[in-house]
């Protein structure tokens, strides 16, 4: 990434986002957001015409011998493969759910494949290409046309891209337009996207996606390579509702927020976790007792010590302790201070914490309950209520491979309880951490969170931005994720 990026700049560019919906299209953004979800994924995008692809010579070249290479082995499909993101228009054609999410100044789509999320500001011009950096995703700005959401993207990481699962190429003149509006008495969306590249295609073309309303099921965000993930082979058709009450702030449903709970919405920062300019987080730093979450090590039983030990003799000796941040695992534990930028979505029936590191989403529902069964997940299972202006936050169902600090043990058994409002300007998190399998005790800590700049893509397997961690670039690695002993290995205290 440049080391030129001017943190002024880019909290412009926040501000330049910030035009909302005008009242006419209020009800219609209301009505985008919720989960969609293709009846099946789409492995060409083709013109609406029926046409072929409007290939140049030089285009049509590139796609042949990408398609050659795939079929050889000799070029792999890093986002089937080293499970990069899928960029865009590809994301759109994933046989995985994605969820839209409206807020002020802002439309998010999160995509449960790979998972990877885009942010598209509703603003007049781009971002100066002189700071911000090419990526998967695109420079997306978007604003109403009607009843119809029109968005504009360029500036791609071109040469990592494919336009769709076929191999289709793309240079770095790519620019999508995409017009999305809901048909069918709102049960389906429809997206028109336009691609324009002079060097692949002769001309301008247009495809169509269309997507059901799935409001019926929650989206997962804990998305790791080499694990389950959902089965799409027999795509559950449940009865989808006419018009989803989900993220509708009036008379429909659902309560309005007030002016404290809005105040959550934007870019934050821990002051405690911005690096020095030019300086990479190669250790974890936690084996040696130091950052937010030091005082945890106090609480832990004699297992959990020994692990964490073994933590410090592996960083002194210069080698990695293995842990889901250098290994590019999405697990960031709730209420324990995240690096670099979050951005905090506040919505009537969700609130959304988008995390710059690792790009992880965690989606907290609000007045609702723990499902009587749940899958153990890295990221576990986020439900909130209101009291005030302060976010309560519950969450529970975590597996026995995350853990505290990069270097502490967690189990199953953790339960996080979170208290966030601002205080003076500042996002304040209380937090307390229950873990009656690897803790002797309730661990509590407080942090606050400085208002903060939009944040670029980070790629961890590219390690792209600066300050990064490690990472193994989509090598197998040699270490085995520590894994907290059984019941029935350790003695657990009440």
């Amino acid at each position: 990434m440049r080391n030129t990026i001017v943190a002024s700049a880019l909290l412009a560019l926040g501000l330049a986002a910030s035009t909302t919906p005008s009242s006419a299209a209020d009800r219609n953004a209301r009505d985008l957001a919720g989960v969609w979800w293709a009846k099946a994924s789409v492995l060409r995008l083709l013109p609406v015409d029926g046409k072929a692809l409007p290939f140049t010579v030089e285009g049509r070249a590139r796609y042949e011998k990408i398609v050659a290479g795939l079929k050889s082995g000799a070029i792999v499909d890093q986002a089937v493969y080293l499970c990069l993101p899928e960029g865009m228009p590809r994301a759109m054609t994933s046989a995985y759910p994605f969820q839209i999410m409206m807020t002020p100044g802002h439309v998010t789509f999160a995509h449960e494949a790979n998972p990877f999320y885009r942010i598209v500001n509703f603003a007049d011009k781009h971002a100066d290409p002189d700071i911000w950096d090419p990526s998967y995703m695109g420079d997306a700005i978007a604003k109403w046309n009607g009843d119809t959401l029109v968005i504009d993207s360029t500036n791609f990481k071109a040469e990592r891209l494919y336009l769709d699962a076929s191999g289709v190429p793309v240079s770095d003149k790519l620019q999508l337009l995409e017009r999305i509006k809901l048909i069918d008495g709102a049960k389906q969306l429809e997206n028109l996207i336009t691609v324009t590249d002079p060097v692949i295609f002769a001309k301008p073309w247009t495809a169509r996606l269309t997507f059901e309303r799935r409001d019926d099921i929650a989206l997962k965000t804990d998305w790791v390579c080499g694990e389950p993930h959902r089965d799409v082979s027999a795509r559950p058709t449940l009865p989808v509702p006419a018009v989803s009450t989900a993220n509708v702030p009036d008379a429909r449903g659902a309560q309005a927020l007030t002016a404290g709970q809005m105040a959550l919405n934007g870019y934050w920062r821990h002051p405690s976790y911005a690096p020095p300019p030019g300086t990479a987080l190669r250790s974890s730093g936690a084996a040696a007792g130091t950052g937010p979450m030091a005082g945890v090590v106090a609480k832990m039983q004699p297992w959990a010590a020994a692990v964490f030990a073994k933590a410090k003799e592996i960083e002194a000796s210069g080698d990695f302790w293995p842990t889901p941040l250098n290994r590019c695992i999405p697990a960031t534990v709730p209420g324990t201070g995240v690096p670099y930028g979050t951005h905090v979505l506040v919505e009537p029936h969700q609130v959304t914490f988008l995390y710059e590191l690792l790009r992880t989403m965690r989606l907290v529902r609000i007045d609702q309950k723990h499902p009587a069964v749940l899958a153990p997940s890295w990221l576990g299972d986020s439900v909130g209520h209101w009291e005030g202006d302060t976010l309560v936050v519950d969450t529970i169902g975590f597996n026995d491979k995350n853990v505290l600090a990069n270097a502490v043990p967690m189990t199953s058994r953790m339960h996080i309880v979170q208290r966030l409002r601002i205080v003076n300007g500042k996002l304040e998190d209380r937090a307390t951490f229950d873990d009656p399998g690897a803790l002797t005790g309730i661990f509590e800590k407080n942090l606050l969170y400085e208002r903060g700049a939009p944040f670029q893509e980070y790629v961890c397997a590219e390690n792209n931005l600066q300050g990064g961690v490690p990472t193994s670039t989509g090598q197998s690695t040699p270490y085995a994720l520590p894994k907290a002993p059984t019941a029935a290995e350790r003695p657990i205290k009440p």
